[in-house]
C-alpha cells in the first residue's frame, strides 16, 4: 500500500505537524468497533503511528458530514484521545468547517 512508505511519527511529532498547518486528513467509513456509528473519522495522510503500524487516526467531531473523497486540510488540533497501547486519536478541525460544540461533546463521548 501507499502507507507502507510513509514515515512513522511520534505523538509529539504529529502534534507539531498538525499544529504547524501541514496535515491533511482522508475521511472514510470506518469499520473498527471503536468507530461504530461515528462518521467523522479518518486518518492523517503521510504519517504513520508505530503503535499500530498504519496512519494516525483522527476524529473531526462537530463538523457535520465530512467529505468522503480526497483529502482535507487540518486547521487546528482540538485535543488528543489517549488510548492504551499508543494508538491515540487526534481530534481535529478542518478548513472550511466550523465546529459545533454540542456535536463535539457528543462525538467525543461516543468514542
Amino acid at each position: 500500500t501507499a502507507e507502507a512508505g510513509e514515515p512513522f511519527r511520534s505523538l509529539e511529532a504529529i502534534i507539531a505537524i498538525v499544529e504547524g498547518g501541514s496535515a491533511k486528513v482522508n475521511f472514510f467509513p470506518r469499520t473498527e468497533k471503536r468507530f461504530k456509528g461515528i462518521t467523522s473519522c479518518g486518518q492523517i495522510v503521510g504519517f504513520r503511528n508505530r503503535a499500530k503500524g498504519d496512519r494516525w487516526d483522527v476524529a473531526a467531531f462537530g463538523i457535520g458530514d465530512p467529505p468522503l473523497s480526497g483529502t482535507v486540510a487540518v486547521d487546528r488540533l482540538v485535543g488528543v484521545m489517549l488510548v492504551r497501547g499508543g494508538n491515540h486519536v487526534l481530534v481535529v478541525g478542518v478548513k472550511g468547517r466550523a465546529i459545533d460544540p454540542q456535536q463535539l461533546k457528543q462525538g467525543a463521548g461516543a468514542l
